[in-house]
């Protein structure tokens, strides 16, 4: 074809070409009467002798020259060495191929597509409307709509015949095309079964459709999201937020409790008092927007900065001891014991200092404290009523049995001697003198964990005693002095 340069199509080292070669088929192979569609119009053959491989020539012809012009040219000016008739002159040959069966041409027109999509979407729900005025076809033509991610293979996204799409949910730039296919070309497919293909391959496997695009594209924009953290500083009644922005594109303009210009990526604290709204709006470079108007936890000055709490077991009991380093309108401390750690019993009250900036100590001692683990805790309230919890310690008392104390020493006229024991039993007492006389024996039934006894000795004589306590298993022994 002189109009194009005579395009190179194919070669034969035999000067036998074979029509049904697909290679040999094309539109446009000239001009001439009954020329039609794919394959057919005037073809021209003309010999060239060529110095080089075969495939260097295969290189020259379809990689390098590709018309029969830029190979004479090549040619005359040495680029090349091979020898080759003017194109389409002698003793070059001329071919007509026609169809045997004349076909219809591609009637097909996808018309004029337009759209009502805003260029941006800020992640919202929605939909997008495309309309056609030229979206026309014969019968023989199916009409469809066809939404792509501006890809490089043009994904499809969505494919109908009504033009009617929803927002994709991905960011990208979206093409909506309008596509008039050949029915016979479509049947038994079900258009969905193209979503996720590229729109180049699929149109690639038809013989004739007709395609046109939306004179434009829209971005679909990923939402503009505020996002923030809360902590109060219970010390100092100061609420801290640390909020952040994500989404959209470009920099961020902020107004409210926060203005001016934010970064995705970074983290902007702010300190808030007494407040407890938080309000932000951000809009991005595409003035898609997020904002937040929430309502915050109070923050509120705690009625005591617990410095520590800590206990430890005496022979007597468990110890438990704390210090403050500050309070504010501190009313007082309720001592709290649990023995499985759900359920806790109030077992001491003591008064709080009320307004301190300095340490102040205070401690409990638990004489009833049981075998075994006990978990303490305090309940700390104001003038108020408000009341606050601090954390829990365990202290674990070992249940052996024997006396763990005799006071006072020396005593008048009652003794109290504390014991430990492991069950619930009958415990057996006697009080000796220093020469080995038994001077009372009784007995007392004893509870698991700590017990006591009051013991008169108002009618002892002056001198030294010694109590031995047994439950018939092990024995323990104490000494009395009176006075």
């Amino acid at each position: 074809d002189a109009t194009t340069g005579f395009n190179i199509v194919g070669y034969s080292t035999t000067g036998v070409f074979d029509f049904s070669d697909p290679s040999l088929n094309f539109e446009g192979g000239g001009v001439g009467p009954g020329c039609y569609g794919p394959g057919t119009g005037l073809y021209n053959v003309f010999p060239i002798s060529f110095y080089g491989t075969q495939a260097e020539l295969e290189n020259q012809l379809f990689n390098v020259l590709l018309t029969g012009e830029a190979v004479e040219d090549a040619i005359m000016q040495g680029l090349i060495c091979a020898d080759a008739p003017s194109v389409g002159d002698a003793p070059s040959y001329s071919v007509f191929i026609m169809q045997e069966e004349v076909q219809p041409t591609c009637l097909a027109n996808a018309g004029s597509v337009s759209s009502n999509a805003d260029a941006f979407y800020c992640g919202a729900a929605g939909g997008i409307q495309v309309s056609s005025p030229g979206f026309n076809a014969s019968a023989d033509y199916v009409q469809l709509y066809v939404l792509t991610l501006n890809n490089a293979g043009f994904t499809i996204v969505d494919i109908n015949t009504t033009g009617s799409f929803a927002v994709p949910t991905s960011s990208g730039e979206y093409i909506v095309h309008a596509v008039n296919i050949e029915g016979v070309e479509i049947v038994g497919l079900d258009p969905s079964s193209l979503i996720g293909q590229s729109a180049v391959n699929v149109l690639s496997t038809l013989d004739c459709y007709s395609l046109s695009t939306a004179g434009s594209s829209f971005v679909v924009d990923d939402p503009v999201t505020i996002s923030y953290e809360y902590d109060c500083n219970e010390s100092t009644g100061v609420a801290t937020i640390t909020i952040s922005f994500s989404g959209g594109t470009g920099a961020y303009s902020v107004s409210g409790d926060l203005n001016g210009p934010y970064f995705e990526g970074q983290d902007y604290v702010i300190q808030l008092e007494d407040a407890n709204v938080l309000s932000l709006t951000a809009f991005d470079g595409n003035n898609c927007s997020d904002s937040v108007n929430d309502q915050l936890p109070s923050c509120v000055k705690t009625a005591v900065e617990l410095y520590s709490f800590d206990g430890r077991v005496e022979p007597i009991g468990n110890y438990v001891y704390w210090t403050t380093a500050s309070e504010y309108n501190n009313s007082h401390f309720v001592v709290q014991r649990s023995i499985d750690g759900v359920t806790f019993e109030n077992i001491a009250k003591i008064d709080g200092a009320g307004n301190s900036n300095y340490f102040n100590n205070y401690n409990y001692l638990d004489q009833d404290a049981p075998a075994g683990k006990s978990i303490y805790r305090l309940q700390i309230l104001d003038f108020d009523g408000k009341a606050d919890l601090s954390n829990a310690i365990t202290l674990e008392r070992r249940a052996e049995f024997g006396i763990v104390e005799v006071a006072p020493v020396p005593a008048t006229d009652v003794v109290n001697i504390v014991f430990n024991s492991t069950v619930e039993s009958v415990i057996e007492v006697e009080v000796i003198e220093i020469t080995g006389k038994v001077v009372e024996r009784f007995n007392v039934t004893s509870t698991e964990g700590v017990n006591k006894i009051n013991l008169n000795i108002d009618a002892y004589s002056a001198g030294v005693y010694f109590v031995n306590m047994s439950d018939g298993n092990e024995a323990s022994v104490g000494k009395i002095i009176k006075e």
